[in-house]
């Protein structure tokens, strides 16, 4: 198991970059345990991330651990219809462990959790700034959090953005905490770098 799945507070902490979206993963001291980087920016992906097009992109990130271990990874296939988003969360062998999909809602930012066979876990709700996001399971309670931290002028003049995810139920599944895990750079990718 990655040293990642035993905090249950990592920061993360997007790089500014002109090409493929990087992050740090952080744990609440600022130690550096992982990042994610985004895979397959080819010249044509680049050019078409400063066109309105960039919201139907697809994407891929993948998350390492100290080691350069691949742990995780986010993928999102060519969306034609970006306003319901649907983000793949795969392990360190490639299988499926459930879905984040983007529920549109009227002023609100939703996202159903999904496991590997699409039964919905949980939910992902935001408030309609799309900064603070709580991960509530089936029952409605409370077992995460992603906040965005503002981080001054640096969020103005780039798009670089730095997320707190918080796991406040700690005997959560591995699959579970992986998906949560992946919760800060689904939001990012799809409100923010990959929106139209």
């Amino acid at each position: 198991m990655s040293e990642l799945f035993t905090h249950n507070t990592i920061i993360v902490n997007q790089q500014f970059t002109w090409t493929a979206n990087a992050y740090e993963l952080l744990d609440e001291e600022g130690h550096q345990i992982g990042r994610v980087q985004e895979e397959n920016v080819g010249l044509f992906k680049k050019i078409l991330k400063f066109t309105k097009w960039k919201s139907s992109l697809g994407f891929k990130l993948t998350y390492y651990d100290n080691d350069d271990k691949p742990i995780l990874s986010l993928q999102r296939s060519v969306n034609l219809f970006p306003i319901v988003s649907k983000v793949t969360i795969l392990d360190a062998n490639d299988v499926i462990i459930g879905y984040f999909k983007q529920q549109f809602k009227l002023f609100k930012v939703n996202f159903e959790i999904l496991d590997a066979t699409e039964n919905k876990i949980a939910d992902l709700k935001g408030n309609w700034k799309g900064w603070d996001f709580e991960i509530l399971d089936k029952a409605g309670n409370k077992i995460g959090m992603v906040n965005k931290e503002f981080e001054g002028l640096k969020s103005i003049f780039t798009s670089v953005d730095k997320y707190i995810v918080h796991i406040q139920k700690p005997d959560l599944s591995q699959d579970f905490k992986t998906i949560i895990l992946g919760a800060a750079v689904a939001i990012d990718m799809i409100l923010r770098e990959y929106s139209g």
